[in-house]
């Protein structure tokens, strides 16, 4: 699998809903403190909710637990390369 997004890339996330998102899409969903960008790599429906198994592109296995609908903030519609760099220094220059 092709890798999507590298260090210093800004990610273009859209809003969705969950049954727009397919197999293969990079979603945005969010966990207790943070948010993760990974690949959806299955996707299922259990009593009217969809569930979805990701895992990152660099990553050897698939995320532990699954990511219920209500976590999703959104996928992936474009990337723009580099963009990202001035805030990925910024923030190396502020652990110093």
């Amino acid at each position: 699998m092709k890798e999507e997004l590298h260090v210093g890339d800004v990610a273009i996330i859209k809003k969705c809903n969950a049954s727009d998102i397919n197999v293969g899409d990079v979603v945005e969903y969010q966990m207790d403190n943070y948010t993760v960008i990974h690949r959806v790599i299955e996707k299922k429906q259990k009593n009217g909710q969809y569930y979805f198994k990701t895992k990152g592109d660099n990553n050897n296995t698939p995320d532990l637990e699954d990511v219920g609908e209500e976590k999703i903030i959104g996928k992936l519609v474009f990337k723009i390369r580099y963009l990202g760099y001035p805030a990925v220094w910024l923030n190396i220059i502020q652990q110093e």
